[in-house]
This record gives structure tokens, C-alpha cells and sequence, in this order.
């Protein structure tokens, strides 16, 4: 059995990226599988074609990718892509599998932030279950996640299989290493990730104004970025980017995760955190809520969020509690345990 992954970004600093690079190493080593993307600069462990590309005039790191003009040989095909690629995907003759790693608000967010007309909104909607409904199986991280899509008008069969975690690479992360190369000393509350409206960065801004005597970490890269160095509270560092080795190390150094996002498909950097036994502040999102289980602590609010965070930073025991239960509930969201579901659903379609 041959199976042709097709993602339209693989080298670029997004949760999808990650999934990829961590997944496919060890999909390889079960199947055969090949990847099918734009810019390829690197060589890697499994096989991978770069498709004619061209850089996007709105986003100059991601690429717009053309469809390959002969057929694909493979048994099944599995798209982690909503544009071309995916509509490429979606023509194949055989079994089809596509995973919903994206929402519009996603897509929308580049051009209002949060502010997107719902006119709008509603119309990526209806293209996106449109391209989903193409396929034999929709893969969603979470059920809370197959619900949405659901709502919105998904009709194809879902597989509900998470992303996954490679435990194995988090036993040798050290909170110790991060200090010392970065000179911290004093605890911190650690937001990662993009600096875009979806994650709303602007509460973790709030959150320390109300919290002077915490200091606060922002790693990350984003369309805000500007505006929220601007406001910021003496109290917030920015990081900018990490190296993928230190942002592990980060996580572990963190006295906790904040991570307050409007919308989310399964939270990869929640995911992260509980792997390093980081406990979690999370919006009250149910997608999140399902994601970080018991190790999560829910907030409606930047001023909810800088309340419990207070409370939290004083309760060594509520620390030790949270920190058992983030390692405990992250096994479920395995890596292992994705591929088996992986390799079981291809052999299904077959």
C-alpha cells in the first residue's frame, strides 16, 4: 500500500508544519508514504517532491503550489491542504482522505484580524465543507472540533484522530538549560505561538498589567506583532522566534501556559506544554477544554485568566497537582497511538 500526503506548507512555522515533520518519520517506517508539497530546502528521512511553486504575493513565506499535470501513483491519497492541493486530492479516483486542519477564521484573520465580516465567514464555510464533503474521510483532531465542522455542513464520514505528540522528545527537555542560556530567573508565564487575532495575544498584554510582579514570555511572530510591542507592559519580553530545541526547554522553564485563543483545531502548543508537564491556562474554548482535560485551567476572560493566575502562582500544591495531571492526560494524545489509527483507517479503504 502506497499513500501521497499532500500539504501546500511544509517548511514554514505553523502547527501543520510540525505535524508533518513529526508524523511522517514514523508513518514511513509502517507504510510507504511520500510527500507532495511546494518549497523543499532541506533533505529528509522519507520521500518527499517539491511541486512547481510560486511564492505568495500576500504571505512571501508560504507558496501557492501547482498541481502535479501527470497522475499520482499511489493507493490513497491524504490532504492536509484546503486550497490547491486539496482540490487536486479531492479529483482522485481512489480513496480519498483529507484532515481538517483549518477553520476560516484562519484564512479571514490575515486581512481583518478579528474583526471579519460574516458574509465572509459564512462563505469560506461553505468552500471549505464543500472541499471536505469530496472525500471518503474527514480526519478531526477532536470531537469537539467534528462537531463544529458538523454544524457547519460537513456530511463525509469523520475519523476523530489526534494530531499527536512524540513523548519520546520531551524526556529531554530542561527548564534549567533555558534559564541559564537566556538568563531567567524568576518564574514566568509563557505565551507561544503565532501573533495573530485567532490567538489572542492581546489578553496575555492584559493578563500582566494586572499581574506587575510576574514577568511574562512572548515567543512567536505575527501580523500584531508591532502593535503588541508597542503596548506592552515593562513586565512582557518578547522572544521572537525560537529554535526548536530551546522552545522545548521553554516550555519547561514556564511556570504555566497561557494560551487564550478565539478558535483552534486541537492546540499543538497546549499540547506541548503538557508534554513537559506545564499546566495550562486556557480560554473556554470546547475544543481546548477536551485537548488538555483535567491538567487545564478555563478563563473567560484576561481578568479571569490574571484572578486564578495570581491565585495559582501562590498554590505550590495546586502547581505539583497540575503539573502530574498535564503529563497523565497527555498520553492519551500519544503519537503512536495516531499512527496505529492512521495505518488502520488506509488499510480500511484499500
Amino acid at each position: 500500500m502506497h499513500v501521497a500526503w499532500f500539504s501546500d506548507t511544509f517548511e514554514q512555522n505553523n502547527g501543520v508544519s510540525v505535524y508533518l515533520h513529526e508524523t511522517l518519520p514514523l508513518l514511513s517506517k509502517k507504510i510507504s508514504v511520500k510527500l507532495y508539497t511546494g518549497r523543499v530546502l532541506h533533505p529528509y528521512p522519507y520521500p518527499v517532491q517539491t511541486l512547481p511553486h510560486l511564492e505568495d504575493p500576500l504571505l512571501p513565506d508560504y507558496d501557492i503550489v501547482l498541481p502535479p499535470g501527470d497522475p499520482i501513483p499511489a493507493d490513497v491519497v491524504h490532504a492536509h491542504s484546503q486550497y490547491t492541493l486539496g482540490v487536486y486530492a479531492a479529483r482522485f479516483p481512489g480513496p480519498r482522505v483529507i484532515t481538517a486542519h483549518f477553520v476560516p477564521y484562519h484564512f479571514l484573520e490575515f486581512f481583518f484580524g478579528s474583526k471579519q465580516p460574516e458574509f465572509l465567514s459564512d462563505y469560506v464555510w461553505k468552500y471549505e465543507t464543500w472541499l471536505l464533503n469530496q472525500f471518503n474521510r474527514v480526519i478531526c483532531q477532536t470531537h469537539a472540533g467534528a462537531k463544529l465542522f458538523k454544524k457547519e455542513g460537513l456530511t463525509s464520514r469523520v475519523e476523530v484522530i489526534a494530531n499527536g505528540i512524540n513523548l519520546e522528545k520531551y524526556k529531554r527537555v530542561s527548564g534549567a538549560r533555558f534559564r541559564k542560556k537566556y538568563g531567567f530567573r524568576k518564574p514566568f508565564a509563557l505565551f507561544i505561538g503565532r501573533l495573530d487575532a485567532s490567538k489572542r495575544p492581546e489578553w496575555i498584554l492584559q493578563t500582566a498589567g494586572n499581574l506587575p510582579e510576574l514577568d511574562f514570555l512572548i515567543s512567536g511572530k505575527g501580523l500584531m506583532e508591532d502593535e503588541l510591542r508597542k503596548q506592552a507592559p515593562s513586565n512582557v519580553k518578547f522572544l521572537g522566534k525560537l529554535p526548536r530545541e530551546d522552545l522545548l526547554d521553554c516550555y519547561a522553564a514556564a511556570s504555566v501556559l497561557l494560551m487564550p485563543s478565539a478558535i483552534e483545531t486541537e492546540g499543538l502548543v497546549a499540547q506541548e506544554a503538557m508534554a513537559c508537564g506545564t499546566p495550562v491556562f486556557i480560554s473556554d474554548l470546547e475544543v481546548l477544554q477536551e485537548v488538555v482535560g483535567k491538567s487545564g485551567v478555563v478563563c473567560r476572560s484576561s481578568e479571569e485568566m490574571a484572578e486564578k493566575l495570581a491565585q495559582f502562582m501562590d498554590q505550590k500544591r495546586k502547581q505539583k497537582e497540575l503539573h502530574a495531571l498535564a503529563l497523565q492526560e497527555i498520553k492519551k494524545r500519544d503519537i503512536s497511538l495516531s499512527i496505529e489509527k492512521l495505518v488502520k483507517l488506509y488499510r480500511n479503504l484499500v
